[in-house]
């Protein structure tokens, strides 16, 4: 069994338990890939200082756009990781592990990646690098006054020239479809001075952490006495904008 459990995090979005037997599985391909495969840079949830730092490589640029991969794991299923693996490993290896690392969802006759299997992330990520999307963003990462970061299923790029962006947007849109990835439009937002992504608002030089954010850390201070939980919402404010801190002060938790 590759899984104990499953629960509805969200319509349509399943996460699964990872059995222990699985859990082996998992850890071992994770390794055989990180060991045969160097990821991009700019593959933020990979590396350390994640979403963080992803955000924040945007700070000297002017305009930005978001793009969202919408149900990224369930984009891709096990013939996709098949060929993807088979790069990296005999043919028979690869279609082994694309078995052992995909399940069906309900109501869906498909296999493809869960989330809450530990090798999920790194697969998707190897998948996205490979497709017209991820050599679209490899091509951008590359151009003068054009910064990309990823975040699993996540996409900021940005530049200083809005009409450049613009065009960049476009493309990407295009390689989507060329990908088998569909736009997520509700976390998507075009060519514009401010964006809002992770909870965040980015603009030249500033972050700012949203306010229905704030008031959620708000509650959660306001609701324990733990010293390591206080400790850790305030140095993760404090790395986006320590004066959200005292922005906090004037907020009413409750409507």
């Amino acid at each position: 069994m590759k899984w104990n459990s499953r629960f509805e995090l969200k319509p349509g979005i399943w996460v699964f338990t990872q059995s222990d037997e699985s859990k082996v599985v998992g850890k071992r391909l994770k390794k055989i890939i990180e060991s045969r495969w160097v990821f991009p840079k700019y593959y933020y949830h990979l590396r350390e200082g994640g979403h963080v730092e992803a955000i924040k490589s945007h700070l000297n640029d002017k305009y930005f756009t978001r793009l969202d991969i919408q149900d990224f794991f369930g984009s891709i299923n096990k013939s996709r990781i098949t060929r993807n693996l088979k790069k990296l490993m005999p043919y028979n290896e690869a279609r082994e592990f694309a078995k052992l690392s995909t399940v069906k969802k309900p109501n869906s006759t498909q296999e493809t990646l869960p989330f809450g299997f530990n090798q999920s992330p790194i697969i998707a990520s190897l998948c996205l690098q490979n497709s017209n999307l991820g050599s679209m963003l490899k091509h951008l990462n590359k151009m003068n006054n054009v910064k990309v970061s990823v975040y699993m299923d996540d996409i900021i790029i940005s530049s200083n020239n809005k009409d450049k962006l613009q065009k960049v947007y476009s493309k990407v849109c295009t390689s989507f479809e060329k990908s088998s990835f569909k736009i997520n439009l509700n976390k998507s937002e075009a060519p514009n001075n401010l964006v809002s992504v992770f909870n965040i608002k980015l603009k030249r030089n500033q972050l700012d952490i949203e306010k229905k954010r704030l008031i959620e850390f708000k509650q959660k201070l306001l609701s324990t006495k733990n010293e390591n939980v206080i400790e850790g919402v305030l140095t993760y404010i404090g790395t986006i904008n320590p004066r959200n801190i005292n922005d906090m002060d004037d907020l009413e938790i409750f409507p």
